[in-house]
């Protein structure tokens, strides 16, 4: 029996991990610089969600599951953005690789799709068809959704917005002690980072008991056998 799952969201230092013990039904935080010491230090857990695009195209066309996710979470639909060409992540500066996409695609791209790039590009590199069944691409927004069961009101970057999540997270894990803004900044990340990787716990926790549920029901491959799919 599985005894902890963790959750996995990009912060300014790298990664925050939200490992949640099943038995003894506590958070623990942590910081990691790279993917790559982030799965080396969890790597007897069974079920790691990650908020970061896995599968990619090559193609300049849409994944599916990022426009399905776009209508599920409604007024909140901006916060998923569009998962970038897999040729575009080792071109070094945004000038390079905005112009690569005009060409190819006829836009640019994003300053801030641009500053995600290198974790992208460290994830897409460690990733593999068989990782991948322990390791799987969330949506916070997607997963917070889920758990509420209705649309969110506020951005998780105002105040309003942190407590509308952490409410959510009460509810979802009953008697657990879910970080206050403050609590959550003293785990060195931005509060919301916080949140996000505690709501993707939850998620590799519903998918260890079954019930997840994901987008689209059948997974779009992309060219390295990874599926194009978002779990919540």
């Amino acid at each position: 029996m599985e005894t902890s799952l963790v959750g996995v969201d990009g912060c300014q230092h790298g990664w925050i991990a939200a490992e949640y013990n099943i038995q003894l039904r506590r958070f623990t935080f942590t910081i990691h610089a790279d993917i790559t010491s982030l799965l080396q230090s969890h790597s007897t857990v069974k079920r790691i969600a990650i908020d970061i695009p896995i599968g990619l195209t090559e193609t300049f066309q849409p994944r599916r599951c990022d426009q399905i996710a776009r209508r599920f979470i409604g007024p909140r639909r901006s916060s998923v953005f569009p998962a970038p060409d897999r040729r575009i992540l080792k071109l070094p500066t945004y000038a390079e690789a905005t112009d690569f996409a005009r060409r190819h695609s006829g836009k640019g791209i994003t300053q801030q799709s641009f500053a995600i790039l290198r974790k992208i590009d460290a994830v897409d590199t460690a990733m593999s068809p068989n990782l991948q069944s322990r390791v799987f691409e969330v949506h916070p927004e997607v997963c917070f959704r889920e758990a509420a069961g209705r649309n969110l009101n506020h951005s998780k970057r105002r105040s309003l917005g942190f407590e509308e999540r952490r409410a959510i997270l009460q509810q979802v894990f009953t008697g657990v002690n879910i970080p206050t803004r403050s609590e959550a900044r003293a785990c060195g990340a931005a509060p919301d980072d916080v949140l996000d990787a505690a709501i993707a716990a939850w998620t590799a926790m519903r998918h260890t008991q079954g019930c997840s549920n994901k987008v689209p029901v059948s997974a779009e491959l992309d060219a390295r056998g990874l599926r194009m799919e978002i779990v919540y």
